[in-house]
Protein backbone atom coordinates (compact mmCIF):
# COMPACT_ATOMS: atom_id res chain seq x y z
CA UNK A 1 0.00 0.00 0.00
CA UNK A 2 2.82 2.41 0.93
CA UNK A 3 4.69 1.62 -2.28
CA UNK A 4 1.47 2.10 -4.28
CA UNK A 5 0.77 5.52 -2.79
CA UNK A 6 4.37 6.62 -3.35
CA UNK A 7 3.89 5.68 -6.99
CA UNK A 8 0.80 7.90 -7.07
CA UNK A 9 2.84 10.78 -5.62
CA UNK A 10 5.49 10.30 -8.30
CA UNK A 11 2.75 10.15 -10.92
CA UNK A 12 1.26 13.43 -9.75
CA UNK A 13 4.69 15.07 -9.85
CA UNK A 14 5.14 13.70 -13.33
CA UNK A 15 1.81 14.97 -14.55
CA UNK A 16 2.54 18.38 -13.04
CA UNK A 17 5.88 18.36 -14.86
CA UNK A 18 4.11 17.32 -18.03
CA UNK A 19 1.71 20.22 -17.65
CA UNK A 20 4.57 22.64 -17.04
CA UNK A 21 6.27 21.18 -20.09
CA UNK A 22 3.07 21.57 -22.08
CA UNK A 23 2.97 25.25 -21.13
CA UNK A 24 6.65 25.83 -21.84
CA UNK A 25 6.95 23.41 -24.71
CA UNK A 26 3.50 23.69 -26.25
CA UNK A 27 2.82 23.72 -29.94
CA UNK A 28 2.77 27.53 -29.98
CA UNK A 29 6.32 27.66 -28.63
CA UNK A 30 7.50 24.94 -31.02
CA UNK A 31 5.96 26.86 -33.93
CA UNK A 32 7.66 30.02 -32.69
CA UNK A 33 11.06 28.32 -32.42
CA UNK A 34 10.69 26.77 -35.86
CA UNK A 35 9.88 30.20 -37.29
CA UNK A 36 12.99 31.62 -35.61
CA UNK A 37 14.96 28.73 -37.09
CA UNK A 38 14.06 29.79 -40.64
CA UNK A 39 15.62 33.21 -39.96
CA UNK A 40 18.62 32.06 -37.91
CA UNK A 41 22.20 32.42 -39.11
CA UNK A 42 24.58 29.48 -39.09
CA UNK A 43 26.06 30.34 -35.69
CA UNK A 44 26.10 29.21 -32.05
CA UNK A 45 22.68 30.77 -31.40
CA UNK A 46 21.21 28.49 -34.04
CA UNK A 47 22.77 25.50 -32.27
CA UNK A 48 21.08 26.57 -29.03
CA UNK A 49 17.81 27.11 -30.86
CA UNK A 50 17.85 23.64 -32.44
CA UNK A 51 18.94 22.12 -29.12
CA UNK A 52 15.95 23.75 -27.44
CA UNK A 53 13.64 22.30 -30.07
CA UNK A 54 15.08 18.88 -29.26
CA UNK A 55 14.17 19.44 -25.60
CA UNK A 56 10.68 20.58 -26.58
CA UNK A 57 10.14 17.24 -28.31
CA UNK A 58 11.24 15.23 -25.24
CA UNK A 59 7.92 13.33 -25.39
CA UNK A 60 8.60 12.31 -29.03
CA UNK A 61 11.85 10.41 -29.42
CA UNK A 62 12.11 10.61 -33.22
CA UNK A 63 11.56 14.37 -33.34
CA UNK A 64 13.78 14.97 -30.31
CA UNK A 65 16.62 12.98 -31.86
CA UNK A 66 16.10 14.62 -35.27
CA UNK A 67 16.71 18.11 -33.88
CA UNK A 68 19.53 16.97 -31.61
CA UNK A 69 21.37 15.40 -34.55
CA UNK A 70 20.68 18.49 -36.65
CA UNK A 71 22.30 20.59 -33.92
CA UNK A 72 25.18 18.10 -33.76
CA UNK A 73 25.86 18.51 -37.49
CA UNK A 74 25.92 22.30 -37.16
CA UNK A 75 28.12 22.28 -34.05
CA UNK A 76 30.71 20.14 -35.86
CA UNK A 77 30.62 22.52 -38.82
CA UNK A 78 31.25 25.47 -36.46
CA UNK A 79 33.81 23.44 -34.47
CA UNK A 80 32.21 24.79 -31.28
CA UNK A 81 33.59 22.62 -28.50
CA UNK A 82 31.25 23.74 -25.72
CA UNK A 83 28.33 23.23 -28.09
CA UNK A 84 29.52 19.68 -28.79
CA UNK A 85 29.32 18.91 -25.05
CA UNK A 86 25.85 20.45 -24.81
CA UNK A 87 24.45 18.59 -27.83
CA UNK A 88 25.96 15.24 -26.86
CA UNK A 89 24.26 15.65 -23.51
CA UNK A 90 20.96 16.52 -25.25
CA UNK A 91 21.19 13.39 -27.42
CA UNK A 92 22.01 11.33 -24.32
CA UNK A 93 18.92 12.68 -22.57
CA UNK A 94 16.74 11.74 -25.56
CA UNK A 95 17.98 8.14 -25.37
CA UNK A 96 17.74 8.08 -21.56
CA UNK A 97 14.13 9.28 -21.53
CA UNK A 98 13.28 6.52 -23.99
CA UNK A 99 15.09 3.88 -21.94
CA UNK A 100 17.98 3.20 -24.29
CA UNK A 101 20.40 3.57 -21.41
CA UNK A 102 23.42 2.16 -23.28
CA UNK A 103 23.15 4.84 -25.98
CA UNK A 104 22.42 7.45 -23.33
CA UNK A 105 25.65 6.51 -21.54
CA UNK A 106 27.60 6.66 -24.76
CA UNK A 107 26.61 10.27 -25.40
CA UNK A 108 26.90 11.35 -21.76
CA UNK A 109 30.49 10.08 -21.68
CA UNK A 110 31.27 11.89 -24.93
CA UNK A 111 29.92 15.09 -23.39
CA UNK A 112 31.81 14.52 -20.13
CA UNK A 113 35.13 14.03 -21.96
CA UNK A 114 34.71 17.34 -23.81
CA UNK A 115 33.83 19.16 -20.56
CA UNK A 116 36.87 17.69 -18.80
CA UNK A 117 39.17 18.61 -21.70
CA UNK A 118 37.83 22.18 -21.78
CA UNK A 119 37.75 22.62 -17.99
CA UNK A 120 34.03 23.45 -18.35
CA UNK A 121 32.94 22.81 -14.74
CA UNK A 122 29.38 24.08 -15.18
CA UNK A 123 28.50 21.68 -17.99
CA UNK A 124 30.56 18.91 -16.40
CA UNK A 125 28.29 19.12 -13.36
CA UNK A 126 25.19 18.84 -15.60
CA UNK A 127 26.53 15.72 -17.33
CA UNK A 128 27.55 14.14 -14.02
CA UNK A 129 23.98 14.73 -12.79
CA UNK A 130 22.64 12.88 -15.84
CA UNK A 131 24.99 9.98 -15.09
CA UNK A 132 23.85 9.87 -11.46
CA UNK A 133 20.21 9.67 -12.49
CA UNK A 134 20.84 7.10 -15.21
CA UNK A 135 22.74 4.78 -12.85
CA UNK A 136 20.08 5.39 -10.21
CA UNK A 137 17.45 4.27 -12.71
CA UNK A 138 19.47 1.10 -13.35
CA UNK A 139 19.97 0.49 -9.60
CA UNK A 140 23.76 0.79 -10.01
CA UNK A 141 24.07 2.78 -6.80
CA UNK A 142 27.83 2.35 -6.52
CA UNK A 143 28.24 4.32 -9.75
CA UNK A 144 25.56 6.83 -8.71
CA UNK A 145 27.45 7.56 -5.50
CA UNK A 146 30.75 7.82 -7.38
CA UNK A 147 29.42 10.54 -9.69
CA UNK A 148 27.49 12.23 -6.87
CA UNK A 149 30.79 12.56 -4.97
CA UNK A 150 32.33 14.26 -7.99
CA UNK A 151 29.40 16.66 -8.20
CA UNK A 152 29.64 17.59 -4.52
CA UNK A 153 33.37 18.30 -4.85
CA UNK A 154 32.66 20.65 -7.76
CA UNK A 155 29.87 22.34 -5.76
CA UNK A 156 32.02 22.72 -2.64
CA UNK A 157 34.76 24.34 -4.71
CA UNK A 158 32.33 27.13 -5.66
CA UNK A 159 31.49 27.85 -1.98
CA UNK A 160 27.98 28.53 -3.24
CA UNK A 161 25.56 27.37 -0.52
CA UNK A 162 22.71 26.71 -2.94
CA UNK A 163 24.91 24.54 -5.15
CA UNK A 164 26.31 22.65 -2.16
CA UNK A 165 22.75 21.95 -1.01
CA UNK A 166 21.92 20.63 -4.50
CA UNK A 167 24.89 18.28 -4.22
CA UNK A 168 23.79 17.06 -0.79
CA UNK A 169 20.24 16.52 -2.04
CA UNK A 170 21.54 14.19 -4.76
CA UNK A 171 22.99 11.96 -2.00
CA UNK A 172 19.63 12.04 -0.20
CA UNK A 173 17.88 11.00 -3.41
CA UNK A 174 20.27 8.09 -4.04
CA UNK A 175 20.01 6.74 -0.50
CA UNK A 176 16.24 7.18 -0.49
CA UNK A 177 16.03 5.18 -3.74
CA UNK A 178 18.27 2.50 -2.15
CA UNK A 179 15.90 2.41 0.87
CA UNK A 180 18.92 3.23 3.01
CA UNK A 181 16.80 5.48 5.18
CA UNK A 182 19.35 6.23 7.94
CA UNK A 183 21.77 7.68 5.33
CA UNK A 184 18.96 9.53 3.58
CA UNK A 185 17.97 11.08 6.92
CA UNK A 186 21.60 11.99 7.60
CA UNK A 187 21.77 14.06 4.41
CA UNK A 188 18.31 15.53 5.00
CA UNK A 189 19.33 16.84 8.43
CA UNK A 190 22.58 18.23 6.97
CA UNK A 191 20.44 20.19 4.52
CA UNK A 192 18.04 21.40 7.22
CA UNK A 193 20.95 22.66 9.34
CA UNK A 194 22.35 24.64 6.40
CA UNK A 195 18.93 26.09 5.55
CA UNK A 196 18.36 27.10 9.19
CA UNK A 197 21.71 28.91 9.29
CA UNK A 198 20.89 30.78 6.08
CA UNK A 199 17.25 31.40 7.05
CA UNK A 200 16.00 29.64 3.92
CA UNK A 201 12.39 28.79 4.84
CA UNK A 202 11.66 27.29 1.43
CA UNK A 203 14.61 24.94 1.76
CA UNK A 204 13.53 23.94 5.28
CA UNK A 205 9.96 23.32 4.11
CA UNK A 206 11.08 21.21 1.16
CA UNK A 207 13.53 19.14 3.23
CA UNK A 208 11.11 18.64 6.13
CA UNK A 209 8.83 16.99 3.60
CA UNK A 210 11.67 14.73 2.45
CA UNK A 211 12.15 13.63 6.08
CA UNK A 212 8.41 13.00 6.34
CA UNK A 213 8.59 10.86 3.20
CA UNK A 214 11.31 8.69 4.74
CA UNK A 215 9.37 8.15 7.98
CA UNK A 216 6.29 7.31 5.90
CA UNK A 217 8.31 4.70 3.96
CA UNK A 218 9.41 3.20 7.29
CA UNK A 219 5.81 3.08 8.49
CA UNK A 220 6.34 5.67 11.24
CA UNK A 221 3.27 7.73 10.31
CA UNK A 222 3.25 9.86 13.45
CA UNK A 223 6.76 11.11 12.68
CA UNK A 224 5.83 11.49 9.02
CA UNK A 225 2.82 13.65 9.90
CA UNK A 226 4.97 15.70 12.29
CA UNK A 227 7.50 16.59 9.57
CA UNK A 228 4.92 17.00 6.81
CA UNK A 229 2.98 19.40 9.06
CA UNK A 230 6.21 21.32 9.77
CA UNK A 231 6.82 21.42 6.02
CA UNK A 232 3.32 22.74 5.39
CA UNK A 233 3.70 25.49 8.02
CA UNK A 234 7.12 26.58 6.75
CA UNK A 235 5.95 26.54 3.12
CA UNK A 236 2.93 28.65 3.99
CA UNK A 237 5.23 31.17 5.68
CA UNK A 238 7.45 31.32 2.60
CA UNK A 239 4.46 31.33 0.21
CA UNK A 240 5.86 28.24 -1.57
CA UNK A 241 2.65 27.13 -3.29
CA UNK A 242 4.17 24.08 -4.97
CA UNK A 243 5.50 22.65 -1.72
CA UNK A 244 2.26 23.54 0.10
CA UNK A 245 0.43 21.31 -2.40
CA UNK A 246 3.04 18.57 -2.01
CA UNK A 247 2.80 18.67 1.78
CA UNK A 248 -1.00 18.50 1.61
CA UNK A 249 -0.72 15.55 -0.77
CA UNK A 250 1.74 13.74 1.53
CA UNK A 251 -0.45 14.31 4.59
CA UNK A 252 -3.53 13.17 2.68
CA UNK A 253 -1.74 10.02 1.53
CA UNK A 254 -0.82 9.10 5.12
CA UNK A 255 -4.44 9.43 6.24
CA UNK A 256 -5.38 7.36 3.15
CA UNK A 257 -2.97 4.61 4.27
CA UNK A 258 -4.47 4.76 7.76
CA UNK A 259 -7.99 4.38 6.27
CA UNK A 260 -9.00 7.82 7.52
CA UNK A 261 -10.60 8.62 4.18
CA UNK A 262 -12.61 11.64 5.31
CA UNK A 263 -9.47 13.44 6.53
CA UNK A 264 -7.54 12.36 3.42
CA UNK A 265 -10.28 13.84 1.23
CA UNK A 266 -10.15 17.04 3.26
CA UNK A 267 -6.45 17.51 2.46
CA UNK A 268 -6.84 16.48 -1.19
CA UNK A 269 -9.66 19.02 -1.62
CA UNK A 270 -7.43 21.75 -0.19
CA UNK A 271 -5.10 21.13 -3.15
CA UNK A 272 -8.03 21.44 -5.56
CA UNK A 273 -9.01 24.71 -3.87
CA UNK A 274 -5.51 26.14 -4.37
CA UNK A 275 -5.57 25.23 -8.07
CA UNK A 276 -9.11 26.58 -8.46
CA UNK A 277 -8.00 29.92 -6.98
CA UNK A 278 -5.12 29.93 -9.47
CA UNK A 279 -7.57 29.02 -12.30
CA UNK A 280 -5.20 26.17 -13.21
CA UNK A 281 -7.55 23.76 -14.97
CA UNK A 282 -4.80 21.33 -15.89
CA UNK A 283 -3.62 21.01 -12.31
CA UNK A 284 -7.21 20.62 -11.06
CA UNK A 285 -7.65 17.69 -13.45
CA UNK A 286 -4.59 15.93 -12.00
CA UNK A 287 -5.85 16.62 -8.47
CA UNK A 288 -8.71 14.19 -9.12
CA UNK A 289 -6.52 11.04 -9.18
CA UNK A 290 -6.22 10.63 -5.38
CA UNK A 291 -9.99 11.08 -5.09
CA UNK A 292 -10.50 8.23 -7.56
CA UNK A 293 -8.32 5.94 -5.44
CA UNK A 294 -10.30 6.70 -2.29
CA UNK A 295 -13.65 6.13 -4.03
CA UNK A 296 -12.32 2.88 -5.51
CA UNK A 297 -11.34 1.68 -2.05
CA UNK A 298 -14.83 2.57 -0.79
CA UNK A 299 -16.42 0.68 -3.72
CA UNK A 300 -18.04 3.96 -4.75
CA UNK A 301 -17.52 3.14 -8.41
CA UNK A 302 -19.94 5.71 -9.81
CA UNK A 303 -18.03 8.52 -8.09
CA UNK A 304 -14.68 7.08 -9.22
CA UNK A 305 -15.93 6.89 -12.83
CA UNK A 306 -17.35 10.40 -12.60
CA UNK A 307 -13.89 11.79 -11.79
CA UNK A 308 -12.22 9.50 -14.33
CA UNK A 309 -14.39 10.82 -17.15
CA UNK A 310 -13.91 14.40 -15.90
CA UNK A 311 -10.14 13.90 -16.30
CA UNK A 312 -10.71 12.53 -19.78
CA UNK A 313 -12.96 15.43 -20.82
CA UNK A 314 -10.51 18.01 -19.49
CA UNK A 315 -7.53 16.53 -21.34
CA UNK A 316 -8.50 17.01 -24.97
CA UNK A 317 -5.62 19.36 -25.78
CA UNK A 318 -3.10 16.78 -26.96
CA UNK A 319 -2.07 15.75 -23.43
CA UNK A 320 -1.48 12.20 -24.64
CA UNK A 321 0.19 10.96 -21.46
CA UNK A 322 -2.64 12.03 -19.20
CA UNK A 323 -5.33 10.82 -21.61
CA UNK A 324 -3.77 7.35 -21.76
CA UNK A 325 -3.33 7.19 -18.02
CA UNK A 326 -6.96 8.24 -17.50
CA UNK A 327 -8.13 5.56 -19.96
CA UNK A 328 -6.19 2.93 -18.03
CA UNK A 329 -7.61 4.17 -14.74
CA UNK A 330 -11.17 3.94 -16.11
CA UNK A 331 -10.39 0.42 -17.33
CA UNK A 332 -9.26 -0.47 -13.81
CA UNK A 333 -12.51 0.87 -12.32
CA UNK A 334 -14.59 -1.28 -14.68
CA UNK A 335 -12.38 -4.29 -13.85
CA UNK A 336 -12.98 -3.69 -10.13
CA UNK A 337 -16.73 -3.43 -10.77
CA UNK A 338 -16.74 -6.71 -12.73
CA UNK A 339 -14.78 -8.57 -10.04
CA UNK A 340 -16.55 -7.00 -7.03
CA UNK A 341 -17.91 -9.72 -4.73
CA UNK A 342 -19.74 -7.51 -2.22
CA UNK A 343 -23.03 -7.73 -4.12
CA UNK A 344 -23.60 -4.01 -3.61
CA UNK A 345 -22.82 -2.79 -7.16
CA UNK A 346 -25.81 -1.28 -8.93
CA UNK A 347 -26.12 -0.37 -12.60
CA UNK A 348 -26.51 3.31 -13.44
CA UNK A 349 -25.72 5.75 -16.25
CA UNK A 350 -22.00 4.90 -16.07
CA UNK A 351 -22.10 1.29 -14.87
CA UNK A 352 -23.70 -1.27 -17.22
CA UNK A 353 -25.63 -4.22 -15.81
CA UNK A 354 -23.84 -7.57 -15.64
CA UNK A 355 -20.28 -8.79 -15.13
CA UNK A 356 -19.58 -9.42 -18.81
CA UNK A 357 -20.57 -5.91 -19.88
CA UNK A 358 -18.18 -4.41 -17.33
CA UNK A 359 -15.39 -6.79 -18.33
CA UNK A 360 -15.80 -5.69 -21.96
CA UNK A 361 -15.62 -2.06 -20.86
CA UNK A 362 -12.48 -2.81 -18.84
CA UNK A 363 -10.81 -4.62 -21.74
CA UNK A 364 -11.63 -1.84 -24.21
CA UNK A 365 -10.32 0.95 -21.97
CA UNK A 366 -7.16 -0.99 -21.10
CA UNK A 367 -6.42 -1.49 -24.79
CA UNK A 368 -7.15 2.17 -25.61
CA UNK A 369 -4.73 3.21 -22.87
CA UNK A 370 -1.85 1.30 -24.42
CA UNK A 371 -1.89 -0.85 -21.23
CA UNK A 372 1.28 0.62 -19.78
CA UNK A 373 1.54 4.35 -20.16
CA UNK A 374 5.11 5.51 -20.08
CA UNK A 375 5.36 8.66 -18.02
CA UNK A 376 8.58 10.52 -18.65
CA UNK A 377 9.77 12.06 -15.44
CA UNK A 378 12.20 14.56 -16.84
CA UNK A 379 15.87 13.99 -16.17
CA UNK A 380 16.16 16.67 -13.51
CA UNK A 381 13.87 14.57 -11.29
CA UNK A 382 16.21 11.64 -11.58
CA UNK A 383 14.09 8.86 -12.99
CA UNK A 384 12.13 7.70 -15.96
CA UNK A 385 8.96 6.18 -14.61
CA UNK A 386 6.08 3.95 -15.48
CA UNK A 387 2.43 4.58 -15.26
CA UNK A 388 0.48 1.90 -13.47
CA UNK A 389 1.03 -1.41 -15.24
CA UNK A 390 -2.40 -2.76 -16.20
CA UNK A 391 -1.18 -5.91 -17.96
CA UNK A 392 -2.18 -8.26 -15.08
CA UNK A 393 -5.71 -6.83 -15.04
CA UNK A 394 -5.99 -7.01 -18.84
CA UNK A 395 -4.83 -10.63 -18.85
CA UNK A 396 -7.31 -11.53 -16.10
CA UNK A 397 -10.09 -9.66 -17.93
CA UNK A 398 -9.40 -11.57 -21.15
CA UNK A 399 -9.35 -14.87 -19.26
CA UNK A 400 -12.69 -14.08 -17.58
CA UNK A 401 -14.12 -13.26 -21.01
CA UNK A 402 -12.87 -16.64 -22.28
CA UNK A 403 -10.38 -15.00 -24.64
CA UNK A 404 -7.40 -17.17 -23.71
CA UNK A 405 -5.52 -16.49 -26.92
CA UNK A 406 -5.87 -12.75 -26.30
CA UNK A 407 -4.64 -13.26 -22.73
CA UNK A 408 -1.66 -15.22 -24.05
CA UNK A 409 -0.81 -12.43 -26.51
CA UNK A 410 -1.04 -9.88 -23.68
CA UNK A 411 1.24 -12.03 -21.56
CA UNK A 412 3.79 -12.15 -24.37
CA UNK A 413 3.54 -8.39 -24.79
CA UNK A 414 4.06 -7.91 -21.04
CA UNK A 415 7.11 -10.15 -21.12
CA UNK A 416 8.52 -8.39 -24.20
CA UNK A 417 8.14 -5.12 -22.31
CA UNK A 418 9.81 -6.67 -19.28
CA UNK A 419 12.66 -8.02 -21.38
CA UNK A 420 13.29 -4.48 -22.66
CA UNK A 421 13.28 -3.21 -19.07
CA UNK A 422 15.58 -5.98 -17.91
CA UNK A 423 18.10 -5.37 -20.68
CA UNK A 424 18.54 -1.82 -19.41
CA UNK A 425 17.90 -2.48 -15.75
CA UNK A 426 18.38 -5.93 -14.30
CA UNK A 427 15.11 -5.91 -12.40
CA UNK A 428 12.27 -7.56 -14.30
CA UNK A 429 8.69 -6.75 -13.40
CA UNK A 430 7.66 -10.39 -13.71
CA UNK A 431 9.97 -13.22 -12.70
CA UNK A 432 10.85 -15.92 -15.24
CA UNK A 433 9.11 -18.57 -13.11
CA UNK A 434 5.93 -16.49 -12.89
CA UNK A 435 5.89 -15.98 -16.64
CA UNK A 436 6.54 -19.67 -17.38
CA UNK A 437 3.74 -20.80 -15.06
CA UNK A 438 1.26 -18.29 -16.49
CA UNK A 439 2.34 -19.15 -20.03
CA UNK A 440 1.92 -22.92 -19.43
CA UNK A 441 -1.50 -22.39 -17.83
CA UNK A 442 -2.71 -20.23 -20.72
CA UNK A 443 -1.41 -22.65 -23.37
CA UNK A 444 -3.29 -25.47 -21.63
CA UNK A 445 -6.46 -23.37 -21.44
CA UNK A 446 -6.16 -22.41 -25.13
CA UNK A 447 -5.85 -26.10 -26.03
CA UNK A 448 -8.88 -26.97 -23.86
CA UNK A 449 -10.82 -24.08 -25.38
CA UNK A 450 -10.04 -25.26 -28.93
CA UNK A 451 -11.12 -28.83 -28.10
CA UNK A 452 -14.35 -27.46 -26.60
CA UNK A 453 -15.03 -25.43 -29.74
CA UNK A 454 -14.39 -28.48 -31.96
CA UNK A 455 -16.78 -30.56 -29.84
CA UNK A 456 -19.45 -27.86 -30.12
CA UNK A 457 -19.04 -27.76 -33.92
CA UNK A 458 -19.26 -31.58 -34.12
CA UNK A 459 -22.44 -31.60 -32.02
CA UNK A 460 -23.87 -28.94 -34.31
CA UNK A 461 -22.99 -31.02 -37.39
CA UNK A 462 -24.60 -34.13 -35.83
CA UNK A 463 -27.78 -32.14 -35.13
CA UNK A 464 -27.87 -30.96 -38.71
CA UNK A 465 -27.64 -34.52 -39.93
Amino acid sequence: MIRYLKTILILLLTLSCSNLSAQKYGHALIDSLQLELTKAKEDTNKVKLVGRLSECYGYNFDSSLYYAEKADTLVEKLNWHQGMAMINRTIGVAYYLHRNYAKGLEYFFKSLKICEDDGDKENEEKVLSQLVYLFNTCDDFEKSLEYATRILKLEEATRDTEKICNGLYIFYDIYETMHNYPKALEYSFKLINIYKKTGDKRGIGYTDRSVGSIYSSEGDYNKALEYDSMSLKMSEESHDTDNIKWALLDIGSIYHIQNNDSTALEYYRKIIKIDENACDKKAITNDYYPLIDIYLKQHNYSKALEYGFMILRNNKQNDTVNIKYALGKIGLIYFKIATDTTGTVKADDLIPAGKTANLIKARDYFIQSGIQTTLLIFFKYGRSGNGTDYYPELIETQKLLGDYEGAFESLKAAQARDDRESSAKNNGLMSALEVKKMSDDLEKQIAIDKITQIKKRNVYVVKLK
